[in-house]
This record gives structure tokens, C-alpha cells and sequence, in this order.
């Protein structure tokens, strides 16, 4: 079994190198390879599971004391060399160490030691496994509840933070999405705290399943006006291609037009500015500024 476990985390490595968001970006910019790390993770995980475990590193046990050793070495230097965690979440931690790691290993001990009666044992083991599920679940109908109250744990220091905490509470509406990264990749957020809103990203279909960017305000309008939308999403412009030298200004193609209201603006957050609209009425194409 754990030969056929470990073939699993080589397969799933060597899949990752294949993938083809391994380096996501354009030709020279990959800046996708750090987030898209995560499809290399379950093998990971599962290599890091088993490491522990192989015969030669535990075999005989005076090697296996300097695994040991050596693992809580590399397990410091990873915690202390990590970013700050969240006050909150030292606590969830704390818990879950005990209960994975120490808590089987300390049972195992007691009873190969036959330290305490096995049924001692046994009531500890539910006992922990009675508070997982309790506490799980209350994270559960918590998280269900409460995701996104604070928009800066979601987007750290910068980002569409008044814009998210807007379109948190409102319920079944159309959200049209426009401008660069810091927009589209945190889409998630703008679907509301009960996932009822409708979210789409404003851009031309072509070949292969691709879409491009709309590059005149007439057409941009045009699609604002097909999708019926309550509500748009943008940031002060964007660009086909990190090294494009041309920026398409979408903000400025729909701020002063006749069928939207502005409602959030927030001009100084990083990376750039970005802006919510509530749509009044059918956007005007001919009140698209000149190029």
C-alpha cells in the first residue's frame, strides 16, 4: 500500500509538469506559477505524508530519533519563516496538531506502554473525535454565515475592499465585472454572503473558447446592455498583455453615461483605483468619450 501510495505522489508531481497553468501568464511573464502551485499540492502532501514513514528512515531506531529530529527542525524553520497568521486562526491550529498529530501518537504510546486501560484509551480517541465534529461544524454554519464580513482577509492589503463589502448583502442580482486582475480574480466575492447573485466578466467570445477584451467603448456599452445587468464592477482601466503599452480606459468609457449612478468609488486603493455603478436605465453608446 504504501508503494502504491507513493507512486501516486510521483504520478500527480509528474502530471503537474504538464499542466498547462503550471506558469500561467503570457510569453516571459509567468506570473501564475506561485497560485497555480496548488495543482502540485495533493502530491506534496501526500509525499510529505509518507516521508515519515519509509522503512529506511526509521529503520533502525536510532536513525529514526534523527528523522524525527531533523523533520521538527524543518517544521520550525517553515512556521517561523511563514507570514503572519491571523490572531484568530492560532487557536484552529493549535487544535488540529493536537488532534492529528500528537493525540494519535500519545494514545499509541499509552497503549503499547500499557500506560492506561485500553478503554481509557478508546473514550479519549471519541472524546477528540466528538469536539472535531462539534467544533467543525459550527465553523461550518459560521463561515456559511459570515464569509467576507472583513474583506481584507480575503484581500489582504489591497484591492476591491469597499466594492466586496457592497455587493456582500445585496440578494439576486446581475453583476457585470470589468477591468484588470484585481477584479476578475477575486470574483468569487461579488456573488453576495448567499451566492444569489448572477456574476459575468465583460468580454468578446472568440475562437477556441478564448476571451478577449472589447477594445471600443461602443461595443463594451453594447454588452453592458445585452446582459440586463443591476450593478458594474470596474476598475480605472485595463490591458491585453502586461507588456501591452496600451491600456483600454473602461471606467472612463461608463462614468458619465446617462444610464449609470455611481455608488463606491474608491480612488486611492492599491493596485489601482476601482468603482461600482448601479445601472439606471440602458447605457447610451453614443456617449462614449472620443479616443
Amino acid at each position: 500500500m504504501v508503494r502504491v501510495l507513493a507512486a501516486a505522489s510521483l504520478v500527480t508531481a509528474f502530471v503537474y509538469l504538464l499542466t498547462p497553468l503550471t506558469a500561467a501568464g503570457q510569453e516571459g511573464y509567468p506570473r501564475g506559477f506561485f497560485t497555480n502551485t496548488r495543482y502540485l499540492l495533493p502530491g506534496l502532501l501526500l509525499a510529505a505524508t509518507l516521508l515519515p514513514i519509509a522503512r529506511p528512515l526509521r529503520m533502525p531506531e536510532g536513525r529514526a530519533r534523527k528523522v524525527l529530529i531533523f523533520l521538527t527542525v524543518i517544521f520550525a524553520i517553515t512556521v517561523l519563516t511563514s507570514p503572519r497568521w491571523y490572531p484568530g486562526f492560532i487557536f484552529g491550529t493549535i487544535f488540529l496538531t493536537l488532534a492529528i498529530i500528537w493525540a494519535p501518537v500519545g494514545l499509541s504510546w499509552l497503549h503499547e506502554h500499557k500506560k492506561v486501560p485500553l478503554s481509557v484509551i478508546v473514550t479519549s480517541a471519541a472524546a477528540i473525535l466528538l469536539v472535531a465534529v462539534v467544533w467543525g461544524r459550527g465553523e461550518e454554519v459560521g463561515y456559511a454565515q459570515k464569509h467576507y464580513t472583513r474583506s481584507t482577509l480575503f484581500l489582504h492589503e489591497g484591492g476591491p475592499q469597499q466594492a466586496f463589502d457592497f455587493t456582500r448583502n445585496l440578494k439576486d442580482q446581475r453583476i457585470a465585472l470589468a477591468g484588470s486582475g484585481e477584479i476578475y480574480f477575486g470574483q468569487y466575492g461579488f456573488y453576495g454572503v448567499d451566492r444569489s447573485n448572477y456574476v459575468e466578466y465583460i468580454g468578446k467570445e472568440g475562437d477556441k473558447g478564448s476571451l478577449r477584451l472589447f477594445t471600443t467603448c461602443e461595443g463594451f456599452i453594447n454588452k453592458i446592455n445585452e446582459g440586463n445587468f443591476d450593478y458594474i464592477v470596474t476598475s480605472e482601466n485595463t490591458q491585453d498583455s502586461p507588456d501591452s503599452d496600451y491600456f483600454y480606459s473602461v471606467n472612463n468609457w461608463i462614468k458619465d453615461n446617462p444610464g449609470v449612478k455611481e455608488v463606491v468609488a474608491e480612488p486611492n486603493i492599491a493596485p489601482q483605483p476601482d468603482y461600482v455603478y448601479e445601472v439606471t436605465g440602458e447605457l447610451d453608446p453614443a456617449a462614449c468619450p472620443s479616443e
